[in-house]
């Protein structure tokens, strides 16, 4: 394929934002790796890293104010990167062969641009895609290794990528969940002679080990959908499903939190005044992660609206409203420090807001102790992120039509509200399959 690339001043850029803003919380690339590959040229005379190369740029390009990144015609950023993402034929006619790592690594991260770019099932049909050919060749395997290298650890991390795109992607829409843990040791320590190779120093944390934070709860999110949300549940040994009784269900789910919870290294616990830019933006992801959990724990077990909850019952609008309010505060530091919000915080955002707004509303049933004040504070607090984002997000539009805001509100907005969204233009009659024409 004759694909084209971005201006040779404006590559270097995409790149780099990429692993600045992406890779560090979804290790699909190991960076001086890439940066060889780049500086050689390879995507000149190889397809498959050129295919690679066009993803990470895509992906960076939704962090850039570059024009030049934009469709022709196109004057909102939603359309960042796709002049690079619409070359590539993600899925390849012929499976007969087995993918080598630059497919993966291609799968992956077309996955992560369409889940930035609208939530539909395009981004869920390429992650199950990218499961099944690493299944083709043991990604998912435990490796007997001696020594770990460079090119194991590769196909670790986009595996794991993959896996984690479809426990959290699966969560969002509802749908059922489909080796080792990287090694926590960063990039610049893979290629150095021995004994020092794959050897983190102690005085140093790895970046590497949010992501390793992050896998264990989402293991945990997953037996909670699985258990909570599947519509069939688990079934025993003689075919009969297991029905624990609500209390013992939250209380296994409680425990296992609190042992996540437990093992976080000191530097990603959260801390509103943490120093450390990417220790901090790495804990705001954790936390509003962990806080989300939670609510996903307890959210099936609120009573109705208006109903008084009889003696003995869970206090489960109490405790999603507590976790709700944690992950408001996360903003709220966010917005007073002036740092940037991560994209991957939007959706539970809009979680956060609905969970509070259900509390301020279930504030009127008789014995209620909620403050619905301090609630509608927290609920702009979790909505002005949103609102900076919505010119590139279609997430944060959508959430932001789809929520009923306490009113008034203080924060305008850069677009009406709108009931029921057209699909983004340029995404009309795409094919996972076949993206190019």
């Amino acid at each position: 394929p004759q694909y084209k690339f971005p201006d040779p001043d404006l590559l270097p850029v995409l790149v780099n934002l990429y692993f600045q803003e992406v890779n560090r919380f979804s290790p699909v690339l190991h960076r001086p790796t890439f940066d060889r590959k780049v500086a050689a040229k390879l995507h000149l005379i190889d397809h498959r890293f050129a295919a690679t190369l066009l993803m990470v740029c895509s992906l960076g390009a939704r962090y850039s104010d570059d024009s030049r990144t934009l469709l022709e015609g196109q004057s909102t950023y939603t359309s960042a990167g796709w002049k690079w993402h619409s070359q590539v034929r993600v899925i390849p006619d012929d499976l007969i062969y087995k993918p080598d790592l630059y497919e993966l690594q291609t799968i992956a991260l077309s996955a992560m641009y369409l889940l930035a770019l609208s939530p539909t099932s395009l981004a869920w049909n390429q992650i199950g895609f990218g499961l099944r050919r690493a299944q083709d060749v043991g990604a998912h395997r435990r490796r007997l290794e001696t020594h770990p290298t460079a090119e194991n650890e590769q196909w670790k991390r986009v595996f794991w990528v993959l896996l984690c795109l479809e426990w959290v992607f699966g969560t969002l829409t509802g749908r059922p969940l489909a080796m080792h843990i990287p090694i926590e040791c960063d990039d610049e320590y893979w290629d150095v002679p021995r004994p020092l190779k794959f050897k983190q120093p102690k005085d140093r944390p790895s970046v590497i080990a949010y992501f390793n934070c992050h896998i264990k709860l989402l293991e945990v999110q997953a037996a909670v959908t699985t258990a909570l949300y599947s519509p069939r549940k688990p079934n025993n040994l003689g075919g009969h499903p297991l029905l624990p009784t609500d209390a013992q269900t939250i209380t296994h789910f409680d425990s296992a939190l609190n042992s996540w919870l437990s093992r976080i290294p000191d530097h990603l616990r959260w801390d509103p005044e943490r120093k450390d830019t990417l220790h901090f933006n790495q804990s705001a992801l954790l936390f509003a992660a962990y806080y989300n959990v939670q609510i996903l724990v307890h959210r099936p077990f609120i009573p109705p609206p208006l109903e008084i909850s009889p003696p003995g019952t869970l206090p489960s609008l109490a405790i999603c409203a507590n976790a709700a309010r944690s992950c408001a505060r996360i903003f709220e530091a966010h917005d007073r420090r002036g740092i940037p919000l991560n994209p991957n915080l939007l959706p539970m955002g809009f979680i956060t807001g609905v969970v509070l707004l259900l509390n301020a509303w279930c504030s009127r049933r008789p014995g209620s102790t909620a403050t619905p004040p301090k609630d509608l504070d927290l609920i702009t607090k979790c909505l002005k992120p949103m609102m900076e984002a919505e010119m590139r997000s279609a997430h944060a539009q959508l959430a932001l039509d789809s929520m009923p805001t306490p009113s008034p509100m203080q924060i305008s907005r850069s677009r009406p509200f709108q009931v029921f969204r057209k699909p983004i233009p340029f995404l009309a009659g795409f094919d996972s399959r076949l993206v190019t024409s």
